[in-house]
């Protein structure tokens, strides 16, 4: 039954994300700890993979049954869904890849930069669980701050964004603690991006 597949499709979107919550999370915390945080990353993300391909197929085969206007409309915002989380998860790897660079490198922050980069992720956590909240029943007002919150971030992107670049031409950082501490609010930023367009396809699909 196409209604009760949809609900089943968003508890696996559920799920999909949870996942790929841990993986930034791990991601976040290798920067700053000498604990291999990413031990369980590959097998994380190969969950992912794997998750978005059954869910996708899923859905293929259920574009094959008679569907109602609304579920004709939802199923492919979905299947746009489940690509933006298995791309939170890629982006997550590139930040996991930056804290294994640092750390063969000796690369270290200094404590502004340290601040900055864990309050960042700190906003993503809330972004996060404001999306799983409005996946969870496809709310809209919940959907809603996840764009507000969207805005906080990229408020602080640029403001962070601009304070490194400062340290840096101040001699207070160095280059290369520069370089990546620039990539990863940049990465983190895009995993926004991608949350946003998860809480997009909540809001339209009650349009």
């Amino acid at each position: 039954t196409p209604a009760i597949a949809l609900d089943q499709t968003i508890n696996e979107l559920s799920h999909m994300l949870q996942v790929a919550r841990k993986m930034v999370k791990s991601a976040n915390e290798g920067l700053f700890t000498d604990d291999k945080k990413w031990a369980k990353f590959g097998k994380r993300e190969d969950m992912v993979d794997s998750l978005r391909e059954d869910v996708i197929g899923y859905l293929v085969q259920l574009t094959q049954r008679p569907l109602s206007e609304h579920e004709s409309i939802i199923i492919p915002k979905l299947i746009h869904a489940v690509n933006d989380i298995e791309r939170i998860g890629d982006l997550s790897e590139n930040i996991m890849e930056q804290a294994i660079h640092c750390r063969e490198n000796r690369i270290r922050f200094t404590a502004p930069g340290r601040h900055d980069l864990e309050r960042m992720h700190s906003e993503i956590e809330k972004m996060i669980e404001l999306t799983l909240a409005a996946l969870k029943t496809f709310d809209v007002k919940k959907a809603q701050l996840v764009l507000d919150q969207e805005a906080v971030i990229n408020e602080l992107e640029k403001k962070m964004r601009n304070a490194q670049i400062k340290r840096v031409n101040e001699g207070h950082s160095k280059i290369p603690a520069g370089i990546s501490f620039l990539d990863i609010i940049t990465n983190l930023e895009r995993i926004g991006d991608h949350l946003t367009n998860i809480a997009d396809a909540v809001i339209y699909s009650h349009q």
